[in-house]
């Protein structure tokens, strides 16, 4: 697995396969708080179909289509996501952290859209274009470790997992990202969200991708501007890209509809 990393300057422009992508810091040498926008650098889904009462895997690879998670009478769907993780400087505290992802339906299967949707960690390492329903990467366990609460056709997000990214950041090559999932078959819910390969990431280098939310304390004269990224995923083929934003101000960008603020 390739580890690398990548220094964000003022105004960077980072490609990944022919594919550009503008981050943009807003900087301050008073303001040691940082919020930080970053979108998935690999996802996938896997599925099993429901016959006679087993659900079957299915072996295929759906790396590049949009996300999904899904348990009814048809079958179950979850959906992994990876993150680069910023190179923080020894001292970071985070103060706030969140998982969204943005639904790109409204009751698409018929059903309410207020429900939350179970999230875990992820044990091991993974490649997304490797990826199907036996191979699956390994999970602490059945249940969500925490939620992300739906909403129709937007950005959908977790509570506060400050704790959980403090020691993440603090361990970088532990981290290997979430499973999105549906615990219960019934009612029967189905529903779908935006990928990192959705066209929107190309407009701004963010998009509708998955994403993590972090506000961090910096440690006293460090700048986001010096920050990297520790690169802990590259998949096969090298398609998957990565953007990011971050911006040294007083309160989370009122541009990045930040879903819990709008709860």
């Amino acid at each position: 697995m390739k580890t690398s990393k990548v220094l964000l300057p003022l105004i960077i422009m980072l490609s990944f396969c022919s594919c550009e992508i503008i981050d943009e810091i807003e900087s301050s040498s008073t303001i040691r708080t940082a919020y930080y926008w970053i979108i998935a650098d690999a996802d996938t889904y896997v599925e099993c179909v429901k016959a006679g009462g087993i659900c079957v895997p299915v072996e295929a690879n759906y790396a590049g289509r949009p996300l999904v998670t899904a348990h009814n009478a048809l079958g179950v769907k979850r959906s992994f996501v990876n993150f680069p993780l910023p190179d923080f400087p020894k001292g970071t505290v985070v103060d706030e952290a969140y998982f969204e992802m943005f639904h790109s339906g409204t009751r698409e299967d018929g059903k309410t859209d207020d429900i939350f949707i179970d999230v875990n960690t992820i044990d091991e390492p993974w490649i997304a274009d490797d990826v199907h329903y036996n191979n699956q990467p390994i999970q602490p366990g059945l249940t969500g470790l925490f939620q992300i609460k739906l909403k129709s056709a937007a950005w959908s997000g977790s509570s506060n997992i400050a704790t959980l990214m403090n020691d993440r950041i603090n361990a970088p090559e532990q981290f290997h990202g979430f499973v999105a999932f549906i615990q219960r078959p019934e009612p029967g819910y189905e529903k779908g969200y935006y990928s990192n390969n959705d066209d929107s990431v190309f407009n701004d280098g963010l998009g509708r991708a998955p994403r993590i939310l972090l506000k961090v304390t910096l440690p006293e004269g460090a700048n986001a501007n010096d920050i990297g990224f520790n690169d802990q995923h590259t998949d096969i083929n090298g398609s998957r890209i990565f953007g990011s934003s971050a911006r040294q101000v007083q309160d989370w960008p009122a541009d990045w509809e930040v879903a819990i603020l709008a709860r």
